[in-house]
């Protein structure tokens, strides 16, 4: 239902967008009074949703494809206002990011899907559901023929939009300007597939969800709206993530059943090539403004959609997903930031306090690190000085991949040891994340524009010029770093730092460089508590609020006497260690022995590492 550029005259494009304005504005005001800080998360899940289901392509009889969109199932959890914004900020990702639709019809493509869509289907959910929701049945039927109604109401104006075309911008010797298809063709077809296909799968996807949400958490389904009092709880809203992910793995069967099937494009979203085998000829408006925009990830292809394996265009599709619902729940939750200028999501400190207390929490985290170290997972149960070399092995095949497959297969890998390590997935990806961007902005920037990568300019603002070449450059770079960075994580949280140090040992590393290596670790903790117990103190002495600058002075303070104290505290400690028998070499005693399931994980890991380099 997507319409792309150069489909829709400028009259009927402004016009749209000129209504869409105002509607946008008026959203704004009612999400602020409507919704509740707490529901920022679940609306941000509802966009990326709403992203990931318009991605699974389903085939139909005549050669063409459809897709569900679940802009209603998002009016009925959080009301048809709050999904205008959601779905709009999902199709503007999709037209900036990936080239499905266009940014000269955002005004007509948010006008349909998330106007006409949400509000139909919200409004015949409230008629038909009844004052309450506890019958099932009629609950069912109630998604269900609203998800229907929504999505062919939606289809029926973007045929109209459509038939207009030959009307407001009559054919000149025959050629047409915009859309060919006049009314009695444009019509039917975009209603007709709608209603005989695609208004059952959207009620399907409807009816199935709202009735998961029920049996999980009804209170989002009280009065057909989420309250302020029963928002999703986090390990809820965990779970939802989860299964986006799922949806978002399980994504390129939008891809293949097409393929599968012959099918081409949906109706009204042809190229110019499909346009020339069916008329003859590309009507001007395609060929002129068709071209306005060149998407960064064209057809949902990060490598500009070049790739022509199932493998390659399968990864493209689950890398696009995961990126496009990443993208659309940070601006969501950007959003949400605005709406909600007056409702923070955390009360604020002052400056001490929230430099101490972010201190704190990193070292919490390092804490916790030992107790996922101590879990029965399958790395922590190997051997430190074979899982050592096995992550080594990883890490030089990720050194010398060539291709953004071998890249995202080696990704996969590391998700799959963190899940048999029995790790979340949430906190392994956060403090991955974390990283990244410190090893691979200051590089994969610049490699996007032509003075680094010079080619095919996709993309240009001012003197700057984005290149398929460096696009692909900085998505090789960005994917390296981030296997680097997941599999070095990987070994930090299965690992006890002990072992870990033992493990450098036996490996060669030096043994100053353990040894600094281990002091530094354990000082940490010391200077935390030495920081902690000051602030303190000094709180005791105030009684009161401390202005921030003055928590400016205090921290530069303490730094500056933690650096004067570590030379006293390191003749101390270097004497008690002389005391207890330190001759140059630390001593464990802990005892690790090679096993046959060592041996196995690291057979395993070079078979992988070899039929990765060969094959792909």
């Amino acid at each position: 239902m997507h319409i792309p550029d150069g489909y829709l005259g400028p009259p009927t494009s402004g016009a749209l967008i000129a209504i869409m304005i105002p509607l946008w504005i008026a959203a704004s005001h009612r999400v602020r009074r409507a919704l509740h800080h707490r529901q920022a998360p679940l609306l941000a899940i509802s966009a990326a949703f709403s992203f990931v289901i318009m991605m699974f392509n389903i085939p139909i009889p005549g050669g063409t494809t459809g897709h569900a969109i679940g802009g209603v199932l998002v009016a009925i959890l959080l009301g048809p206002w709050a999904a205008l914004i959601a779905i709009t900020v999902a199709l503007v990702i999709q037209a900036l990011l990936f080239g499905d639709g266009g940014i000269t019809a955002i005004g007509a493509n948010c006008f349909n899907m998330a106007v006409v869509l949400p509000f139909v289907g919200y409004g015949v959910w409230r008629l038909l559901r009844g004052p309450t929701t506890r019958n099932a049945t009629r609950r069912t039927f109630a998604a269900g023929a609203a998800g229907y109604c929504g999505i062919v109401a939606a289809s029926l104006f973007a045929g109209v939009e459509f038939g207009l075309q030959p009307l407001l911008h009559p054919p000149v010797n025959g050629l047409s300007h915009y859309c060919p298809f006049g009314l009695k063709i444009a019509v039917p077809a975009m209603a007709g597939q709608h209603l005989l296909i695609f208004g059952w799968i959207e009620a399907l996807v409807t009816a199935l969800v709202v009735n998961y949400l029920w049996a999980h958490e009804p209170e989002l389904l009280r009065a057909g709206k989420v309250v302020a009092d029963h928002a999703p709880r986090a390990s809820n809203t965990r779970k939802y993530w989860i299964l986006l992910g799922v949806l978002a793995l399980l994504s390129p069967l939008g891809l293949l059943l097409p393929r599968l099937f012959h099918a081409g494009s949906a109706w009204g979203e042809w190229d110019a090539q499909e346009f020339r085998k069916m008329i003859g000829y590309v009507p001007q408006g395609v060929a002129k403004i068709g071209t306005l925009w060149q998407a960064p990830a064209p057809d949902y292809q990060p490598g500009g959609g070049e790739a022509t394996g199932v493998l390659h265009l399968s990864l493209g599709y689950i890398l696009s997903a995961m990126i496009g619902a990443a993208v659309i729940a940070c601006v969501v939750w950007l959003l949400a930031k605005l709406l909600f200028p007056n409702k923070t999501l955390a009360k604020k400190s002052d400056f001490a306090q929230r430099s101490l207390q972010g201190a704190l929490a990193f070292f919490k985290d390092a804490l916790f690190a030992e107790e996922t170290a101590s879990q029965p997972g399958l790395l922590q149960t190997l051997d430190p000085r074979m899982k050592l070399a096995g992550i080594l092995l990883l890490l030089l095949a990720t050194l010398f991949a060539r291709s953004l497959s071998v890249l995202g297969l080696l990704y996969l890998l590391c998700l799959l040891l963190a899940v048999l390590s029995r790790l979340r997935v949430g906190f392994f990806l956060l403090r991955t994340w974390l990283f990244v961007p410190l090893f691979s902005l200051a590089i994969a920037v610049p490699a996007l524009f032509s003075f680094v990568s010079p080619g095919n300019v996709v993309a240009s603002c001012g003197m700057l010029h984005i290149t398929q070449p460096g696009l692909y450059a900085a998505a090789f770079f960005l994917s390296r770093v981030t296997v680097s960075v997941s599999l070095a994580v990987l070994l930090s949280l299965t690992t006890r730092h002990t072992a870990l140090l033992r493990a450098l040992r036996a490996l060669g590393v030096p043994q100053i460089f353990v040894m600094v290596l281990g002091m530094c670790h354990r000082y940490i903790y010391l200077f935390v508590e030495l920081v902690e117990n000051t602030y303190r103190a000094i709180r005791s002495r105030t009684g009161a609020r401390i202005h921030h600058r003055q928590g400016q002075r205090i921290v530069a303070w303490n730094i500056g006497q933690l650096w004067s104290r570590s030379h006293a505290l390191n003749e101390q400690v270097y004497g008690a260690m002389v005391s207890r028998g330190f001759r140059g070499e630390p001593v464990s005693l802990t005892r690790v022995r090679t096993r046959l399931r060592d041996w196995l994980w690291l057979g395993g890991v070079a078979i992988i590492c070899a039929t990765l380099m060969i094959l792909l």
